[in-house]
């Protein structure tokens, strides 16, 4: 009876080990750690030199002004954790070069939720407040972004925090000109050899290192140039 029992307690050892190995393999195998600055999904070195006129495109959002010697596009998805995280030392940085530098985004769809957040920062511009826009999207993309489900009604919530005109914002949201947005920034994008963001170019010349260092000492570069 003893030699069964300590048989039957190996085998419900066995057992549970096997259990608590396979989970360990699936949460390994299939969660997805919040992205760092030092972890992102931005392009890497293969990058080249891109002249300004394609990069920047037209109508695009954009602040500093139009003469500037400096201008710093980036290419970035309001769902991308890594964007969101690196977007306050971004506007530290410009904030150092306030009327010198002028700062233009363009958008990569890279997630579910992606092109519908687009769009509505699209609709957003329309009204002049695309970068409080942005700023909501980043301070709540625990709430909209990753996510399978659709998210256009807090898309449409996000609005009426900003009280832009819900009518106009819907009617611009959905509209061909937004979805065009969508396209044309994203085909640039691919274009010009943009594979993840955030992607950072200055005066057409590609930041190969992601930081807030990088990105002060790539400014003051193209100043000297």
């Amino acid at each position: 009876m003893k030699s069964k029992a300590k048989k039957d307690v190996y085998i419900i050892t066995g057992i549970m080990a096997l259990i608590i190995a396979g989970f360990i393999f699936a949460y390994a195998r299939y969660s997805k750690p919040v992205a760092s600055i030092e972890e992102t999904e931005g392009s890497g070195p293969n990058l080249m030199q891109v002249d300004l006129p394609t990069l920047m495109g037209s109508g695009e959002p954009s602040m500093g002004p139009t003469m500037a010697k400096v201008v710093v596009v980036e290419f970035l998805d309001p769902e991308c954790e890594a964007c969101r995280a690196f977007h306050p030392r971004v506007k530290k940085v410009l904030s150092e070069f306030e009327g010198k530098v002028r700062y233009l985004i363009r958008y990569m769809p890279y997630h579910h939720n992606s092109a519908n957040a687009i769009k509505a920062l699209y609709a957003a511009n329309q009204q002049g407040k695309v970068w409080e826009y942005l700023d909501l999207l980043f301070n709540k993309q625990s709430d909209w972004g990753e996510k399978r489900d659709d998210k256009t009604e807090l898309l449409m919530n996000y609005a009426k925090e900003l009280n832009l005109d819900i009518s106009t914002f819907k009617k611009d949201f959905a509209s061909e000109a937004a979805a065009a947005r969508v396209k044309k920034d994203e085909a640039d994008g691919q274009a010009v050899g943009v594979n993840g963001t955030p992607t950072f170019y200055i005066n057409g010349v590609p930041l190969l290192e992601l930081g807030e260092d990088p990105l002060r000492t790539a400014i003051s570069s193209a100043f000297n140039e």
